[in-house]
């Protein structure tokens, strides 16, 4: 269950990342 909380807050901070750098205009495609 450890392995698959710090799996998903990896992913989750991964998604915060994209987010950041879509909100500065630039297009990952």
């Amino acid at each position: 269950m450890d392995s698959l909380l710090s799996y998903l807050l990896r992913n989750f901070t991964v998604i915060q990342v994209f987010r950041q750098i879509n909100r500065k205009g630039i297009d990952i495609s």
